[in-house]
């Protein structure tokens, strides 16, 4: 608070055996401690914010009182930006609460190296110069923020902001 700080993210991607790996109960009983902080508190940043994890964290959220301010989203799918609109209305939906993008890019989850990524930088481009101003138009979308992959990421490589000479893409 001190340093201007306003607002606080959740747990990272606790739905993930590779990630936080956390159980909605441990989150729930954690939660309090975020709480007492007075910041403005997101949600748990889900692999899958539409899923039973973080329902179930947002029911637990209801019957313990506790205070979500904002739904965390993860967004790796294809170059669809209706698909992604659709997502997000899904998710507001389901929680009533604003929403802050904080990590997404086009992903090719198939994909064995970078080179085969199905997903070519141009793509990828496209899919940004449509989906930037959808973002901006949806009223329950605060925030957004593009994922800084490397470029040698074999999923996420052709959604790379940067080169590997640190050259904006």
């Amino acid at each position: 608070k001190k340093a201007g700080t306003t607002a606080l993210l959740g747990f990272n991607e606790p739905d993930g055996k590779e990630q936080g790996n956390m159980t909605v109960e441990a989150a729930l009983d954690a939660w309090p401690v975020l709480m007492e902080t007075g910041l403005r508190l997101g949600s748990p940043g889900c692999i899958h914010p539409d899923k039973e994890w973080m329902i179930a964290f947002m029911d637990g959220v209801k019957q313990r009182g506790l205070r979500v301010d904002y739904v965390c989203v993860h967004s790796y799918g294809g170059p669809n930006a209706d698909a992604l609109v659709q997502r997000l209305e899904k998710v507001h939906a389901l929680f009533n609460r604003p929403i802050w993008i904080t990590e997404f890019a086009v992903g090719d989850w198939k994909a064995k190296s970078a080179d085969q990524n199905q997903h070519k930088s141009e793509t990828v481009l496209r899919f940004m110069e449509k989906v930037l101003p959808m973002l901006d138009r949806l009223d329950f979308v605060e925030r957004y923020a593009w994922f800084p992959s490397k470029p040698t990421s074999t999923p996420l490589g052709t959604s790379a902001l940067f080169d590997e000479q640190g050259v904006l893409t």
